[in-house]
């Protein structure tokens, strides 16, 4: 968001588009990622300047959490979260993946 922030207007409503996408899931299969509460609010202290206090961002962050169907916050885990929509006939993480393994990855799937 800091480097976007010259020409991105969304501001913290970018994070609302996110929990508006993405649902907490139990299943690891359908699974695309994970969140973290305590990680992502060390993010959002990146742009601490977005908020009034350390309270407002922490309660930021948990407003986020529940409308991502996460209510009961512990906050040193990880919710396997996957999207609303069932409209992805594929979903694929690319987080750390070299072009052949994604590439390896995709084609996997779809042989």
């Amino acid at each position: 968001m800091n480097k976007r922030k010259s020409y991105d207007p969304r501001s913290r409503f970018v994070f609302d588009q996110f929990a508006k996408y993405y649902v907490k899931t139990n299943s690891k299969n359908k699974a695309i990622d994970t969140i973290n509460y305590n990680n992502f609010v060390k993010s959002l202290e990146k742009i601490k300047y977005e908020f009034e206090s350390k309270k407002d961002l922490e309660k930021f962050a948990e407003n986020i959490f529940k409308k991502m169907g996460i209510n009961k916050i512990a906050k040193d885990k990880n919710y396997y979260i996957k999207p609303r929509s069932n409209c992805y006939n594929l979903v694929l993480n690319t987080k750390g993946k070299s072009l052949k393994e994604f590439k390896d990855e995709i084609l996997k799937k779809i042989i």
